[in-house]
C-alpha cells in the first residue's frame, strides 16, 4: 500500500450524481478582456464561436482532477479575448505538493491547441474551427503562436503525468498565465487516491504508423519509425508493425526479429504485427476440400521462415518474441476482392504454425532454460492471432483445420449475438476496427466526433471481452485528399479531411518538426485514446481483486456502463459531466476494493418495491450506509457479507468505511 494522506473519497450510486449538470460557476478575470474558464478533457471548444458557450457551461478558472497513480489526466482552460486580440501570452508553473509530497512541475506538460476547419455533420452540427492537433507551449512559443485573435476561443491542455508510486493525497499548485505584464494564477489541484495501474498493458492493438509521417518529418529513417512506435507506446498503443519499411530477405526479416525481441522486452509493451507476401497456389487442401488456383494466399514458406528466424533470436536474447505477436491478415476481404482466399489464408497460418514447430523442435538444444523457453514459444506461436478485418462473419471457418481471428467493426458487434458470431470457440479471441465508418453514436476516432467516444470504446472493449483493436493509420500525413484535390500547404491548418472522406481520418499524430520535438505530436483524439486504455486498466485491476475473492464485479459496472452506452451505441445523453462522474465512480470502486479492507459492492436485486444490496468487507473493518438501510450480516470465509435493504426508490447507495483514519466512502 502506498503512503495515505488524510483524504475523504465520496462513493454514490446515485441517479442524480450520473445525470444531473453538475454545472461549474464562472469566475472574475484579473486581466482586463480576456476570460479565462476551464473544462473537462472530453469537451471540444470551437475557436472562432466563443458566444457558443453559456456562462453555465464555463467551469471556474481552475484545474481539479481526481487521479490514480501510474495514470495520464488532463484538464482544460480556455481563454476567451473580446475586441481585443492577445498578441503574446506566458505560462509558469510551479511544482504541485502535498506535505512532505511532491508532483514536480517536470510532470504536468501545458499544450496550446491548435484549430482545424471542419464542416461538421456526424455529431457536430456546427461548421467551424475545432481544437485538434496539441502544440507543446514551447513549442507554440518559439513559433511566435502564442497568441490569440479577437473573440476567438483559445484552448491549453493541460496533462498530469502521475507516477505509478505517487503517495496519495491532495496535490495543490499554480500555472500562472502572463498577458501584458499581467498575471493570471490559475490553481491547480490533483487528489491522487490509493490505487494505481501499472505500465504493462492488458489490451492488443495495431494502429498503424505507415511511413507516410516522412511527407511532414521529412525523414524516412528506421531512426523516425521507432519514435513514432515510441510514441504509440506512451499512448499504451502498438505498432501494426517494427520496420518502415521492410522488404522479406533473409538480412530483413533478422533485423526485424532483432527489434521484435528489443520490443517485447520493453515492460510498456502491447502487442506488433507481422506479414508475409503473398502468391498464387495452384491447389491447397484444407481438411477434406481442395481449392484449386487460388491467389493472394500467404506465401507459407515465409511464415516458417518468420517463425523460425524469431525464435532463433529470442534464444539468442532469451525472451519469447510471439508473447505479443498478431499476423497481419487479409485487409478488409469483403471491400478488396479477397473474401475467396480467407479461408486457404487461413488454413495456411495453421499450417504455417505446424510446420515451423515442427524445424523449431529439430533444434538440438541442451541448456534447461533455453529448452523452458523454447516450450514457451511453442504455446505462444500457437496462440499468434491472425487478425482479419471484416464485415461478417464466414462460414466454412472452421477452428480444427484453419487459423482466424475475427476483427468486425465496431457497430457489427452492436448485440450480444453478432459478438458470439465472430467467435470461433467459445474463447476464442475476438478484435474490432474502425475507419470511416462507422459514424456517431458508435464509437469513432473522427474529428466530427465527441472526445468522450474514444474513451468509451474501452469501456466497451472491457465490458465485452474484446481483446484487440486495429486502426489503420495513425500519420497519414498528405498534401493533398486521395482525388489530389484541397492541397494543403500547412499539415497543421489545412483542411479536416487528409487521406479519407471523415474528418481527421488516417492521422491521429502531427508531424513535429515545425515545432522542434523529433519525432510526432499528439492531437485530442489519441490523448483520449490513451485516457480509454488507463479506464481499462483500472476495470482490468477491480476484475482482478473481485475474482480474488470469488465475487463478480459485473453488477457494479453495469450500472456504470448504462450510463454510457447500449450496445456499441454511445448513448446520446452521455456529457463530459456524466461520463466524469461514472470514471469517479470507477476510481471509488477501485479505492475501496483495493484498501486493506476489500469492500465490494457485489450483487443488487429489487423485490416488492425495495432494493437489496450485497456488500462484502474484511474481517476487522465495519462499513456503514445510509442511516435509513436495514442492515444484517453474516460471517464469511475472511470477512462478513453485509445484507442492505433499501425500501422504495432511494436516490443514492453510500458506502463507507474507515481505514487506517481515512474514511473511503
Amino acid at each position: 500500500m502506498k503512503k495515505i494522506k488524510k483524504s475523504l473519497i465520496a462513493f454514490s450510486l446515485s441517479a442524480v450524481t450520473l445525470f444531473s449538470s453538475l454545472n461549474f460557476v464562472g469566475c472574475k478575470n484579473e486581466i482586463k478582456d480576456v476570460e479565462f474558464w476551464s473544462c473537462h478533457a472530453t469537451d471540444k471548444i470551437l475557436r472562432d464561436q466563443p458566444e457558443l458557450y453559456t456562462e453555465e457551461q464555463k467551469g471556474p478558472a481552475e484545474i481539479n482532477l481526481k487521479v490514480i497513480g501510474g495514470e495520464v489526466e488532463s484538464s482544460q482552460i480556455i481563454m476567451t479575448t473580446g475586441d481585443k486580440a492577445v498578441d503574446s501570452y506566458d505560462v509558469t508553473l510551479t511544482d504541485l505538493t502535498s506535505g512532505d509530497n511532491t508532483i514536480p512541475k517536470e510532470n504536468v506538460t501545458v499544450y496550446h491547441e491548435k484549430y482545424l476547419y471542419m464542416s461538421a455533420s456526424e455529431y457536430y452540427k456546427t461548421t467551424g474551427e475545432y481544437p485538434d492537433c496539441l502544440v507543446p507551449f514551447e513549442g507554440a512559443k518559439a513559433t511566435n503562436e502564442n497568441k490569440v485573435k479577437a473573440n476567438n476561443n483559445q484552448g491549453l491542455y493541460v496533462s498530469f503525468d502521475i507516477p505509478e508510486e505517487q503517495a496519495s493525497g491532495v496535490y495543490e499548485g499554480t500555472m500562472t498565465i502572463t498577458i501584458d505584464e499581467k498575471e493570471k494564477e490559475i490553481p491547480m489541484t490533483i487528489n491522487v487516491v490509493d490505487a494505481s495501474i501499472g505500465v504493462e498493458n492488458h489490451t492488443k492493438s495495431s494502429f498503424s504508423v505507415n511511413g507516410t509521417h516522412e511527407r511532414g518529418e521529412l525523414d524516412s529513417t528506421e531512426e523516425m519509425m521507432d519514435k513514432y512506435i515510441d510514441c504509440l507506446t506512451e499512448y499504451r498503443l502498438g505498432p501494426a508493425r517494427l520496420l518502415n519499411d521492410n522488404g522479406y530477405s533473409d538480412a530483413e526479416i533478422q533485423l526485424e526479429a532483432k527489434k521484435a525481441c528489443e520490443y517485447v522486452k520493453r515492460e510498456d509493451s502491447v502487442s506488433y504485427g507481422i506479414k508475409t507476401p503473398r502468391k498464387t497456389y495452384e491447389e491447397y487442401v484444407v481438411g477434406n476440400e481442395t481449392y484449386y488456383n487460388v491467389s493472394n494466399i500467404y506465401d507459407i514458406d515465409y511464415i516458417v521462415k518468420y517463425f523460425v528466424a524469431f525464435y532463433k533470436e529470442g534464444i539468442k536474447q532469451g525472451i519469447d518474441p510471439f508473447e505479443k505477436m498478431f499476423f497481419r491478415g487479409l485487409d478488409e476481404p469483403h471491400i478488396n476482392g479477397t473474401v475467396g482466399a480467407v479461408a486457404v489464408c487461413a488454413a495456411v497460418v495453421l499450417d504455417g504454425k505446424k510446420a515451423a514447430i515442427e524445424e523449431i523442435l529439430s533444434d538440438k538444444l541442451t541448456d534447461a532454460d533455453d529448452i523452458a523457453l523454447r516450450q514457451k514459444m511453442i504455446e505462444s506461436i500457437n496462440n499468434v492471432p491472425h487478425v482479419v478485418t471484416v464485415n461478417a462473419a464466414y462460414t466454412g471457418i472452421d477452428a480444427e483445420t484453419m487459423d482466424f481471428t475475427y476483427c468486425p467493426l465496431f457497430d457489427v458487434l452492436n448485440s450480444e449475438e453478432g459478438q458470439g458470431a465472430f467467435r470461433i470457440k467459445e474463447d476464442s479471441e475476438l478484435w474490432w476496427y474502425g475507419c470511416n465508418t462507422p459514424s456517431a453514436p458508435y464509437p469513432t476516432y473522427h474529428m466530427d466526433n465527441t472526445l468522450i467516444s474514444p474513451r468509451v470504446l474501452s469501456w466497451m472493449q472491457a465490458d465485452y471481452d474484446i481483446v484487440g483493436n486495429l486502426y489503420w493509420g495513425a500519420d497519414t500525413y498528405r498534401m493533398e485528399n486521395n482525388d489530389g484535390s484541397n492541397y494543403l500547404e500547412d499539415y497543421y491548418e489545412g483542411g479536416a479531411i487528409r487521406a479519407a472522406r471523415t474528418a481527421g481520418e488516417g492521422y491521429l499524430f502531427y508531424a513535429g518538426k515545425k515545432y522542434g520535438v523529433d519525432g510526432p505530436i499528439p492531437s485530442l483524439r489519441i490523448e483520449a485514446i490513451r485516457d480509454g486504455l488507463e479506464e481499462f486498466e483500472m476495470i482490468y485491476r477491480l476484475h482482478e481483486l473481485y475474482t480474488a475473492k470469488g465475487y463478480d464485479e459485473d453488477y457494479i459496472m453495469n450500472l456504470l456502463y448504462q450510463t454510457m452506452y447500449l450496445g456499441t451505441r454511445i448513448n446520446t445523453d452521455v456529457t463530459s459531466n456524466v461520463f466524469q462522474a461514472a470514471r469517479d465512480r470507477l476510481i471509488d470502486l477501485l479505492v475501496l476494493a483495493e484498501s486493506d479492507a476489500n469492500v465490494m459492492i457485489t450483487d443488487a436485486k429489487e423485490s416488492r418495491g425495495k432494493t437489496v444490496y450485497s456488500v462484502y468487507a474484511n474481517s476487522g473493518y465495519t462499513p456503514s450506509f445510509n442511516s435509513e438501510f436495514d442492515v444484517t450480516s453474516v460471517d464469511v470465509d475472511g470477512g462478513k457479507m453485509y445484507t442492505v435493504t433499501c425500501a422504495g426508490e432511494a436516490e443514492t447507495f453510500d458506502v463507507g468505511v474507515d481505514v487506517d483514519g481515512t474514511t473511503l466512502s
